[in-house]
């Protein structure tokens, strides 16, 4: 028959992956490995659905229980420099503001 037909599901194939690889790939990595044309976006809410992985990176997995440290938007941010806010312009006290005006 020359066709051979790819079983089991997009995350099923993904484990394999892992476990053949033995490191964290990418959901591209993933996709391709797995010989899906889905998008990453589908990809990542089907990787993030099921609790044999575990999401390492923004765009990396693992196989959970293999130690890997699991990833944090959150705790990614908090360790980036923090963003310079604009300070809002400094007012006169109240008391300047409703004084009426100087009259000689």
């Amino acid at each position: 028959m020359g066709d051979e037909r790819v079983r089991g599901s997009f995350v099923d194939r993904a484990i394999d992956a892992l476990q053949a690889a033995a490191t964290p790939l990418t959901t591209g990595e993933l996709l391709a490995a797995a010989g899906s044309a889905g998008s990453v976006r589908t990809a990542v809410q089907k990787l993030s659905a099921d609790d044999r992985l575990v999401r390492t990176g923004r765009n990396r997995w693992a196989l959970a229980g293999t130690g890997a440290t699991p990833y944090s938007p959150l705790a990614a941010r908090s360790t980036a420099a923090p963003r310079h806010r604009r300070q809002p312009p400094t007012l006169p006290p109240a008391t300047e503001l409703l004084r009426p005006p100087h009259t000689p």
